[in-house]
C-alpha cells in the first residue's frame, strides 16, 4: 500500500463517519440508516475510483 492509498482510505472512514453521523441526527429506523450509509459508502468508492482511474491529483 502507498501513502496515497492509506490517504484515500482514511478519507473514505471519515466520510462515512459524517455520512452516518448525519443520518443519525435525522432519527431514522436502524435499517434505514444502514441501507442509506450502503449508499453513500457505494457513492463515495466509485468518485474514488473515477479519480483514481482518471489520475486526477488535488496538489
Amino acid at each position: 500500500m502507498t501513502g496515497n492509498t492509506i490517504g484515500a482510505i482514511v478519507a473514505l472512514a471519515a466520510c462515512l463517519v459524517l455520512a452516518i453521523g448525519g443520518l443519525r441526527a435525522h432519527r431514522l429506523t436502524p435499517r434505514r440508516t444502514m441501507m442509506f450509509a450502503a449508499a453513500w459508502a457505494a457513492i463515495i468508492i466509485a468518485l474514488m475510483l473515477i479519480v483514481q482511474a482518471f489520475g486526477i491529483s488535488v496538489r
